[in-house]
C-alpha cells in the first residue's frame, strides 16, 4: 500500500472514528433531551395539578365565604324579624283595651303562686287598681290579701313584693319571659 492509500485509509479511519464519536454524543444529546422533556412534562404536570389544587381551594374559600356572609345576612335578617315580631307584641299589650290589660296582668299575678304581698305599680296606675285586684282573686279562686302601692316611676306593669322576695312582673320582664319561653316556638313557625 502506498503512503497516500495509507493516508486516505488514516484519513477515512479518523472520519469514521469521528462520525462514530459524534453519533455516541448525538445519541446522549438525545437522551438527555428526551429525559429532560420527561422531566419537564412532569414537572409541568405537577405545577398543573398545583395550581388546579390551589383553584379549587381559592374557589372552595370563596363559595365559603360567600355562604358565611349569606347565613350571617339570613340570620340578622331573622333576628330583625323576631325583633319586629316581638315588638309587635308589646305594641298589642300595650294598646290593648283597659279591661284586657287589666286581664292579662290579672293572670300574670296568679301565675306568681303568691295570695299576699306589696304590689308597686307605676305609670298605668289608672288601670292596675283595686279592679286589677279583684280579677286577679278571681282567677286565683280565693280571697287575697294584697296592698296595692302607687310609685309614681315611670314603668308598666307591677312589682310584687313578699317579704324578701320580689317579683318583677314590669311589661318589660314580662315580655323578655314570653320571648325566652316563645321564641324557638315562634322561630320554627316563622322559619320553619
Amino acid at each position: 500500500m502506498s503512503v497516500e492509500g495509507i493516508i486516505s485509509r488514516i484519513k477515512q479511519d479518523a472520519l469514521a472514528e469521528a462520525e462514530r464519536i459524534k453519533q455516541k454524543y448525538l445519541e446522549q444529546i438525545r437522551q438527555i433531551e428526551q429525559e429532560f422533556e420527561r422531566h419537564r412534562q412532569e414537572v409541568l404536570a405537577q405545577a398543573e395539578q398545583r395550581a388546579k389544587r390551589e383553584r379549587e381551594t381559592a374557589h372552595q374559600r370563596a363559595i365559603d365565604r360567600a355562604r358565611s356572609e349569606l347565613s350571617k345576612k339570613l340570620l340578622a335578617h331573622k333576628r330583625e324579624l323576631l325583633d319586629r315580631f316581638y315588638a309587635r307584641v308589646r305594641e298589642k299589650i300595650e294598646n290593648m283595651p283597659p279591661e284586657e290589660y287589666r286581664k292579662f296582668f290579672a293572670r300574670v299575678l296568679a301565675s306568681l303562686g303568691e295570695r299576699d304581698g306589696e304590689i308597686s305599680v307605676g305609670a298605668d296606675s289608672d288601670v292596675l287598681n283595686e279592679e286589677f285586684l279583684s280579677e286577679a282573686e278571681r282567677i286565683i279562686g280565693e280571697k287575697c290579701s294584697f296592698n296595692l302601692k302607687k310609685t309614681g316611676q315611670n314603668f308598666r306593669g307591677f312589682v310584687l313584693t313578699k317579704g324578701k322576695i320580689r317579683y318583677d312582673a314590669t311589661l318589660e320582664s314580662v315580655l323578655e319571659f314570653l320571648r325566652e319561653k316563645t321564641e324557638e316556638k315562634v322561630i320554627k313557625e316563622l322559619f320553619g
